[in-house]
C-alpha cells in the first residue's frame, strides 16, 4: 500500500517542484547526491578562491561587531584558512622563489605560478620590496 501525503501537509516555506526550472532541479539532484556522480571531484569549480576572495575584499565587512552574522566575515574567515591563503600571504611578503625553498621536500607542495593569485601576489611582492 503507497501513502501519499496530502499536499498541505508539506510545510509552507517548501516550494512546490514547478517553481524551479527542470534543468535547475537536475542540477541540484546531481550535484547534491556525489555518488550518483563519480566525477564530481574532477569538475572544476565555478569561481577560484582568489577571485571569491577579491570579490568579498570589495564589500564592507564589519569586523567590531563580531556577534552580528556577516556571511562575508565568515566567508573570509574560511577562506584564510585555506592552503591556497597561506600561500598567497607568503608569497606576497617572501616572494615565490622563498616560497618554493620553504616547501622543498614537502608532501603538500602544490602550487606553481599558474594558480590563480600566485602571480598576482608575486608582483605584489616584487612592487612593495623595490624600496
Amino acid at each position: 500500500m503507497v501513502c501519499s501525503l496530502p499536499s498541505r501537509a508539506l510545510p509552507s516555506r517548501a516550494l512546490p517542484s514547478r517553481a524551479l526550472p527542470s534543468r535547475a532541479l537536475q542540477i541540484i539532484s546531481d550535484y547534491s547526491k556525489p555518488v550518483t556522480r563519480p566525477d564530481w571531484r574532477q569538475s572544476k569549480p565555478i569561481i577560484t578562491t582568489y577571485k571569491l576572495y577579491l570579490f568579498i575584499l570589495t564589500h564592507d565587512i564589519d569586523y567590531v561587531d563580531l556577534s552580528s552574522p556577516d556571511m562575508y566575515r565568515r566567508i573570509l574567515w574560511q577562506i584564510s584558512d585555506t592552503d591556497w591563503y597561506h600561500a598567497y600571504t607568503y608569497i606576497r611578503f617572501y616572494g615565490f622563489s622563498e616560497y618554493i625553498k620553504q616547501m622543498e621536500g614537502e608532501e603538500n607542495y602544490m602550487l606553481d605560478a599558474s594558480v590563480d593569485g600566485i602571480q598576482e601576489a608575486e608582483q605584489i611582492h616584487k612592487i612593495t620590496t623595490r624600496y
